[in-house]
């Protein structure tokens, strides 16, 4: 007779006494979320498990009650394991037991004997066949009480992922299968307190629980997980994790901030947020190290308001030299997502600080129609508008019998990335021109705002003279910025047109926007020569925190408070436990 699924978790006391996570205050680091990993359209015919070495030895089976405890059933000390849809048949005992211990006990008494749990009651079943006569014919050899058992629509088997045996199965309407990862003590932690519990799924490492659902005969995947492991599973893969420590606490306080103001996000799919960038990119333990895990530490708690309510504290990778107004790209305009320039980036490389492209007229048009627009005969003329802060505000296309097409806000990036085109725009910050006749050549040229906040000054200072202290040093200030020298005013408000000298005396303010064209001034052409060029720099949406600019900020000596002031107008950071 085999071995029985694993060791029998069969003492009651350890049960009792196993840790449930518990849910907190809105923002602090024991709350809990769940992180919809696969589910959908992109659920998993087979979803593995398998213990990181070390970090674990086996898993508890359960379920999460609505207060986000996790009920335990009973322990399997299998360290690979494989979820799928149920769809064979098995003989079915159909004594029902009162809990996973005793069921357990009675189906070591089978050969291929294995527990179900059903609607509130567990059973156990026994073998493995294709079809129900064929269980049937075996229930004989048991006893008069036993009959065939298919799966039915809603059951998931769990799986010895090398072996095939089925171990557990789980059927309900109203719960969900939960496992979390353990060790042989039954709990997250190994005896001498310094390892927690780590999963490998679908190649990266994730701690928490692992709780599953299907969509037909697919299985959705959810990682239930406290606030700070959430966040420490989100920075290594939003940053670098050798990115300067104030830049990686600044991101933990924004991805924090991001998770508070967007619990539920995904509630109609039955958890919080997803692991993609559509909310924050999320793959669990793998790639954090001491660095990302302390700027998380360091920041417990921490998270940015706006009028006593938590921000949407979205971010990009990088603006390009500006970011913008929310409701230039997206519609409700927000107070704190208001334009900044950014003088940060460009001393750094950010991977995208230049990208051109050109464009005619029949590719224009081929385009626009493959983004499903009604065009009579070809289009024959575009313009761009832009917005103070340069970037792109609309794209103006007029076919050949004088009807307009117009793209606003975000649509302008990605209007021209259709599968069928080269182009790829990757950022708001880009121009539009005519190749023949170009209104400006650079997003530059277009500069009517300051850094956030208003620029200020004291006694004067030559830039060509003065110094400054960065994280690297002191070093000359014209050598190292020219004439727009970042830095912070003496109100505590980040300035990109202002520097303390080392001293401490003086601040050298050049003018700001002085020379500028106006963004609402520039002439709207009346033909175009059928070729454009389209210039851009960064990657993103241009709203919120550049995470390029909060490198070089941090770079030169700025704190994580210090970057969130600076991109985001007028907020406090606050703390919740």
């Amino acid at each position: 007779m085999r071995k029985l699924l694993a060791i029998l978790f069969v003492f009651t006391f350890l049960l009792a006494s196993f840790p449930a996570p518990q849910a907190h205050a809105a923002g602090g680091e024991d709350q809990i979320l769940r992180i919809g990993l696969y589910y959908g359209s992109n659920a998993l015919s087979e979803a593995k498990l398998q213990n990181v070495t070390g970090y674990g030895s086996g898993y508890m089976l359960g379920t999460m009650n609505s207060f986000d405890e996790f009920i335990p059933y009973g322990y399997l000390s299998e360290v690979y394991l494989s979820m799928v849809y149920g769809d064979t048949y098995h003989v079915l005992d159909p004594n029902p037991y009162l809990n996973y211990a005793e069921a357990a006990q009675a189906a070591q008494s089978y050969d291929g004997g294995f527990v179900r749990y059903a609607e509130g009651y567990f059973y156990v079943l026994i073998g493995t066949y294709s079809s129900s006569a064929a269980a049937g014919d075996a229930a004989g050899n048991y006893g008069p009480e036993f009959t065939s058992c298919s799966c039915h629509s809603n059951t998931i088997s769990v799986k010895n992922t090398q072996t095939g045996e089925i171990l557990f199965q789980f059927r309900s309407n109203s719960q969900k299968l939960a496992i979390m990862p353990v060790f042989p003590n039954g709990t997250w932690t190994s005896d001498d307190g310094s390892r927690r519990a780590i999963t490998w799924h679908k190649a990266n490492q994730y701690r928490g629980i692992f709780e599953y659902s299907l969509t037909g005969t697919l299985v959705n995947t959810v990682n239930i997980v406290s606030m700070n492991d959430y966040i420490k599973g989100v920075i290594p893969y939003e940053m670098s994790n050798s990115w300067p420590l104030e830049a990686l606490k600044a991101q933990a306080i924004c991805a924090r901030t991001y998770a508070i103001a967007n619990l539920g996000k995904h509630a109609a799919d039955g958890f919080d947020l997803c692991a993609s960038t559509c909310c924050q990119a999320y793959r669990g333990a793998g790639s954090a190290n001491a660095r990302t895990d302390s700027a998380v530490d360091e920041t417990a708690g921490m998270y940015i308001t706006y009028d006593g309510e938590p921000i949407d504290a979205v971010y990009c990778s990088s603006n390009g030299g500006a970011t913008e107004n929310c409701e230039n790209v997206w519609n409700e305009p927000l107070g704190y997502l208001r334009a900044v320039r950014d003088d940060f980036e460009q001393y750094v490389n950010t991977g995208y600080s230049e990208w051109e492209y050109t464009i005619t007229l029949s590719e224009i048009t081929a385009i626009l129609r493959e983004r499903g627009n009604d065009i009579t005969g070809s289009i024959v003329h575009a313009y761009a508008e832009y917005t103070d802060a340069g970037n792109i505000a609309r794209l103006h296309f007029i076919d050949s019998a004088g009807n307009e097409i117009t793209y606003r806000g975000e649509s302008c990036r990605t209007l021209f990335n259709t599968e069928n085109s080269s182009i790829r725009i990757y950022s708001q910050r880009y121009i539009f021109e005519d190749a023949a006749n170009p209104r400006i050549t650079s997003n530059a040229q277009i500069t009517n705002i300051a850094a956030s906040g208003s620029a200020s000054s004291s006694s004067s200072a030559d830039a060509a003279s003065a110094y400054v202290l960065t994280a690297d040093g002191t070093f000359s200030a014209s050598g190292l910025y020219g004439t727009s020298v970042p830095i912070l005013s003496a109100s505590g408000v980040e300035e990109a047109v202002g520097f303390y000298t080392t001293s401490g005396s003086g601040i050298f303010t050049p003018g700001t926007g002085s020379g500028s064209l106006s963004a609402d001034d520039l002439p709207v052409p009346t033909t175009s020569s059928g070729t454009f060029i389209i210039s851009g720099s960064g990657w993103g949406h241009n709203l919120g925190m550049s995470q390029y600019g909060a490198r070089a900020m941090a770079e030169q000596g700025y704190s994580a408070q210090d970057i969130i002031h600076y991109y985001y107008t007028d907020v406090s950071i606050e703390y919740a436990y």
